[in-house]
């Protein structure tokens, strides 16, 4: 059996197609065929366009965004148990804020430069 390719529609088309189910004289079956889509498929843009109209956001931008979300919960977790691990570093690895670091210089040549 051969498979069929996938099929994008525009909005437009579905809103236009929505319509005709709710507000037109046919049954949704015959508008569905002649449209060349299935009913769930009618039934499942109409319930998108609800939504959408409940939200104000598109459900292709709404599933970004929560996306978008995750992502940034995953690294928030991420950064906040790396500060957990640094702040158990021994105290040893802490520099204190009076603590002076001292460190040899090679002594000056005769004309007063400072060998590398």
């Amino acid at each position: 059996m051969e498979r069929k390719e996938r099929r994008h529609h525009t909005r437009e088309f579905k809103l236009e197609a929505v319509r005709l189910a709710a507000v037109g004289d046919k049954t949704k079956a015959k508008v569905a065929r002649e449209l060349g889509v299935r009913v769930n498929q009618l039934r499942q843009w109409r319930l998108d366009f609800e939504e959408e109209e409940r939200n104000g956001v598109p459900k292709q931008e709404l599933a970004t965004a929560e996306q978008d979300l995750g992502t940034l919960r995953r690294e928030n977790a991420k950064l906040r148990e790396e500060n957990e691990i640094l702040k158990k570093r021994p105290s040893t690895l802490r520099r204190r804020r009076d603590e002076v670091r001292l460190c040899r210089m090679p002594a000056p040549t005769s004309f007063g430069a400072y060998a590398v």
